[in-house]
């Protein structure tokens, strides 16, 4: 359906796919309180207006527009689809603001871009459901021109590996549990790159959450866990993954607050109101040109503390792999097994001591 003008639209039912074209203005939809549009695949286009006041029950949206886009879904909501007609295949605002809003999770599987600021929610469409979640696919890029890209889930977030971040001169914001009606904790992985001067802030609920984080090369991250504070168990963990020779260091600033810092070249993570911190997956250490002591003391078969060279005592737990190069000088790796056990990461361990 095509306006070479604005096009506004009532109630629109379909089991089927649905492309709506303003040529030269707006795309809104008429008294959107009542009317709704159902379809399967969505695609919307007002390459010189905006998107407004949608109301709709999709499975699939994809939309570009020069203004906003605003759209209010019900149900699960995947964005973008390589199978859309239009070129683009996922969102697009030219120059203001992407705010979509699904009773229901989100999945994104294509780019999104916007001029001002993105602002994505899932919010409890079955209070008895706990698959409110939002989810960045690898490959996927989001990206602002300025402004803020914010995730308010109303359960987890997933940023997949592979996934992007961009906020260019502003900020990164995702939130756990936001509007959520399950009374639980959410789990937040965060796997992607991040890009924003002013840094990513990622806050949790009132309940115990979940952070899984890969530090960032060019983001610092902040981590604040809300309540429950401690001594409350179970209350907010804080799981970290490093990169291969960039040794993690944990300096508390205060029972749950603290910064991990890493040599070569990844950005701090700060964190406060987290109970639990330990490094995941691999423990990959490079040496000095000097004498290099890497001490273990294992808990069980891929969990304890490690120190180098006398600095803080870093705990992990659930560690995949254990690597040091020693490089010059005489290097030393000692390691003391759990009592009864031994400590064996299930891709084991490399050593090699150098010249």
């Amino acid at each position: 359906l095509e306006s070479s003008t604005s096009w506004s639209t009532g109630q629109l039912t379909t089991t089927g796919d649905v492309n709506l074209i303003a040529g030269n203005g707006h795309l809104s939809l008429l008294n959107s309180t009542v009317n709704t549009i159902t379809a399967g695949l969505l695609e919307l286009t007002a390459e010189q207006g905006s998107i407004l006041n949608m109301t709709t029950d999709v499975d699939q949206l994809v939309a570009a527009a020069k203004g906003v886009v605003r759209v209010r879904n019900t149900g699960d909501l995947i964005l973008g689809s390589a199978a859309a007609q239009t070129a683009w295949k996922g969102i697009r605002s030219a120059t203001s603001i992407i705010d979509i809003e699904s009773e229901g999770g989100i999945d994104i599987h294509e780019s999104m871009s916007a001029g001002i600021g993105i602002l994505l929610a899932s919010v409890d469409g079955d209070p008895g459901s706990l698959a409110e979640d939002l989810t960045v696919r690898s490959g996927v890029k989001i990206e602002v021109d300025s402004g803020t890209i914010t995730f308010n889930s109303a359960d987890d977030i997933l940023i997949e590996s592979g996934a992007q971040l961009a906020a260019g001169n502003s900020s990164i914001a995702l939130n756990l549990s936001v509007i959520t009606t399950d009374f639980q904790g959410g789990e937040l992985a965060l796997f992607g790159q991040l890009s924003a001067v002013n840094g990513a802030q990622l806050t949790g609920s009132v309940f115990a959450d979940t952070f899984h984080l890969s530090a960032s090369f060019g983001t610092e991250i902040t981590v604040n866990g809300e309540s429950p504070a401690a001594p409350t168990s179970p209350a907010d963990s804080l799981y970290y993954y490093s990169s291969p020779g960039a040794v993690p260091e944990v300096t508390p600033g205060g029972t749950d607050s603290g910064t991990i810092s890493f040599t070569g070249g990844l950005e701090t993570i700060d964190y406060s109101e987290i109970e639990e911190v330990k490094l995941q997956g691999v423990l990959w250490i490079e040496g000095t040109e000097g004498d290099d002591e890497l001490s273990i003391l294992a808990m069980g078969p891929d969990s304890g503390t490690f120190q180098f060279n006398g600095g803080s005592v870093v705990s992990f737990t659930s560690l995949t792999q254990l690597v040091f190069e020693g490089g010059e000088g005489d290097d030393l790796l000692s390691i003391q097994n759990p009592d009864g056990g031994l400590f064996t990461p299930t891709e084991g361990i490399l050593f090699d001591g150098g010249s």
